[in-house]
Order: C-alpha cells, then sequence, then structure tokens
C-alpha cells in the first residue's frame, strides 16, 4: 500500500493571504495599551509555535479592528464581532471568539451588552466600549 501525503495549507498558512491593511487609529492616544501587547514587548513570539506566531500578528489586528468600528460606530453586534472580524483578519471563528472573551472579560476594554424587548431593544447582543476605559 502506498504512503501518501496531501499538502495542506493550513489555517495558519500565511502563504498566498492578501496583505493586511494598514488600520487609521482613531482617538489613538486615548486607547489604552492592553497588558498582551505589553507583554509582547518581552517575550519572542516569533520563537514559538506556528500558533504562537499567528497569534502574535492576528489578536492585536483583531483589537485594532474592533477600537475602529467601535469608536466610529458605537458598538458592534457581537456575530459580527466573532464572525465577520475572522473574516476580515483571515483567522478561524474560534479564535476571534477566543479574542473577544478575552478583550470582554471583566478586565477587558470591551464588554457585552444587550436590551431585551421588554426594555425596548432588540434583543440582539451588542459589543461596546467599557465605560471608564478610555483615558
Amino acid at each position: 500500500m502506498l504512503n501518501l501525503r496531501l499538502a495542506y495549507r493550513g489555517p495558519n498558512s500565511t502563504e498566498g493571504k492578501a496583505g493586511k491593511t494598514i488600520i487609521r487609529r482613531i482617538d489613538k492616544d486615548r486607547i489604552p495599551p492592553d497588558a498582551t501587547t505589553e507583554l509582547r514587548k518581552f517575550v519572542d513570539y516569533s520563537q514559538g509555535s506556528k500558533e504562537m506566531q499567528a497569534n502574535a500578528e492576528a489578536e492585536p489586528f483583531y483589537r485594532a479592528l474592533m477600537w475602529e468600528f467601535i469608536l466610529t460606530n458605537s458598538r458592534i453586534t457581537k456575530d459580527r464581532a466573532i464572525n465577520g472580524m475572522a473574516e476580515k483578519i483571515g483567522v478561524s471563528q474560534q479564535a476571534t471568539r477566543d479574542y473577544l472573551k478575552k478583550a470582554a472579560s471583566e478586565d477587558g476594554p470591551f464588554m457585552e451588552t444587550r436590551k431585551t424587548r421588554k426594555e425596548g431593544g432588540d434583543g440582539i447582543k451588542y459589543i461596546i466600549i467599557r465605560p471608564g476605559r478610555l483615558t
């Protein structure tokens, strides 16, 4: 029996992907640095696993896109923060789901909110900037 191997470009491959667009940061001076960005000044992620290397690029890009979108539009739907951003960045939905969990944790800059129909809302989950997070 022949032992065949298929060449597969996995989700962390950068081959053939379009270059990332430059993000215009609105109110850049007001956006507080996150702990992960600060840690990356001391830890060389480029020497880590493929996942660490991909994450070193994708997570800061995700956060920058989230800040840009929310500062421009005041909020983003949770669905778009996961699925739409995964499409824009070129990572899995699980990756953006994890980035969002971290960014919308009690210590993160964002928070999840929803007005129910009884409260006069649409029942959709939104991500907004946590009050007091902008300097």
